[in-house]
């Protein structure tokens, strides 16, 4: 440090080097504020150029990516990043990411789309950033539109729906899937035999069984989910009864519908469907977006524009429509906006809709109704919910602390399906009224409701909100 130069002079190196070029940067105005900051001290004149941020630009097209930090962004499209978090390494990596989110847009989004993300992100008054990128690839693509191949949307978002027809006999023990030399020891590599599981797995089949409560506590490393799915599952299809399993954060929620049922999936002869269904307005309504986006093309407001830059791409792609997907949109800053396009129970004309058929809530409420034996009630509390429809509906709360007293008053009606057969244990988020009381935690409850006998099992999933479905 003794022979670098001067702050001035570094920065009248760096002012000198730049010229009138564009800057790219990640979260570029970070720096740009800092350098400017500090030109400032030393009599400069404030940078003017225009600058492209990678992170501003994934978050328009890549709003199903965990988060739009440097470094998941650059794993998501492989390149390679040495010395992270220095200076140049960061700039050789971010102007990589440059490169593959251009390549990106232009194979997976047509002229029309971006066209339409030029317009929104003039409205949001980003002339001097992504609308002069925006623009540079519209520009592109209608050179080039007739003559280059057809971009394909990406197939990045989950699915909500997981189903499972079974490959094997169902009639499979608590032994025989959870014991040193069973089912789990020849299908997981490295398996290591947990008593602990063994004996739960026993206790919450035999609860099903009874339709008793049970209360268990379990450290670290027991492997409790696999501990009441399988019993949960295997009670819903043998007695034909629906089981609810409630979580009360969202990570364990999605650690069992994206990583543990799929692996029961994958090993368990036993079939199930199931489905993630969360309250009302965690849902964009057909209809009200394109109220909005008539809006849009007669003028918003730039915070509403900034709201839709965040949103367009995933409306285009999304399979389920639930908004908690999209890591770009930020729910807080952007209230007002997703008040006027989400599901509102009071604005809904349901069936009578024009857009019913595409609606993402009728949808759901269409599977629930498949696969619910009786005019249930069901509704959606503030806590993630995991539920498995069946004759006898029995929760298993995953958390501490739970009381039925939790979850607000809404209701879901669904038709009876007396003379519906199915093989098929189906699970579908539903979390029903009358459930009796109980609890299973780490501490946890098991209870069985007061229902009527369906002909077909659910097993449902629900991530839940003040709103219902």
């Amino acid at each position: 440090m003794k022979k670098a130069p001067s702050p001035k002079k570094a920065l009248k190196y760096f002012i000198d080097f730049v010229g009138d070029d564009i800057l790219v940067g990640h979260s570029v105005g970070f720096d740009l504020s800092f350098i400017n900051h500090h030109w400032a001290l030393h009599g400069g004149i404030a940078l003017a150029n225009r600058s492209w941020d990678t992170a501003e630009i994934s978050r328009v097209w890549l709003p199903y990516t965990s988060d739009h930090k440097l470094t998941t962004l650059i794993k998501h499209f492989g390149i390679k990043l040495e010395n992270a978090h220095r200076a140049d390494a960061d700039a050789t990596a971010t102007g990589e990411l440059l490169i593959r989110l251009s390549e990106h847009i232009l194979s997976h989004f047509p002229l029309l789309v971006n066209a339409r993300l030029l317009d929104l992100s003039k409205q949001a008054r980003l002339d001097d950033s992504l609308y002069s990128y925006i623009y540079k690839l519209v520009e592109y693509q209608r050179r080039f539109a007739l003559s280059g191949p057809k971009p394909k949307p990406p197939q990045t978002m989950k699915p909500n729906v997981l189903e499972h027809h079974g490959n094997g006999d169902p009639r499979l023990g608590i032994e025989e899937v959870f014991a040193e030399q069973g089912l789990f020891s020849q299908k997981f590599p490295n398996f290591e035999f947990r008593a602990g599981q063994l004996e739960m797995a026993r206790e919450v089949e035999e609860s099903f069984r009874a339709q008793r409560h049970l209360a268990v506590e379990a450290g670290t490393g027991v492997g409790k989910s696999f501990a009441y799915l399988v019993p949960a599952i295997a009670f819903a299809e043998q007695q034909k009864a629906r089981v609810v399993v409630s979580t009360n954060t969202k990570n364990l929620q999605e650690q069992l519908f994206y990583k543990d049922l799929p692996q029961l999936k994958a090993m368990l002869p036993l079939p199930f469907k199931a489905a993630l269904v969360k309250g009302r307005e965690n849902y964009v309504c057909e209809r009200r977006w394109e109220e909005f986006l008539v809006e849009q093309t007669r003028g918003i407001s730039p915070y509403e524009a900034q709201s839709l830059l965040n949103l367009f791409v995933w409306k285009m792609l999304t399979i389920s429509g639930d908004v908690s997907e999209n890591s770009s949109f930020d729910r807080n800053r952007f209230s007002t906006v997703w008040r006027k396009i989400c599901s509102d129970r009071y604005l809904c004309a349901g069936r009578k809709c024009p857009h019913a058929s595409r609606c993402y809530v009728m949808s759901l409420r269409k599977h629930v109704e498949t696969f619910t034996p009786s005019t249930d009630s069901a509704r959606v509390g503030q806590q993630n919910t995991l539920a498995a429809s069946a004759t006898l509906a029995t929760t298993i709360r995953a958390e501490a602390g739970f009381s039925s007293n939790h979850w607000p008053s809404a209701s879901l009606s669904a038709p009876s399906t007396t003379g519906r057969t199915s093989d098929e244990t189906s699970l579908s988020l539903v979390c029903e009224e009358n459930l009796g009381s109980g609890t299973f935690t780490d501490s946890t409850q098991v209870r069985p409701s007061r229902m009527s006998s369906p002909v077909v099992s659910t097993l449902a999933f629900l991530a839940t909100s003040s709103c219902s479905i």
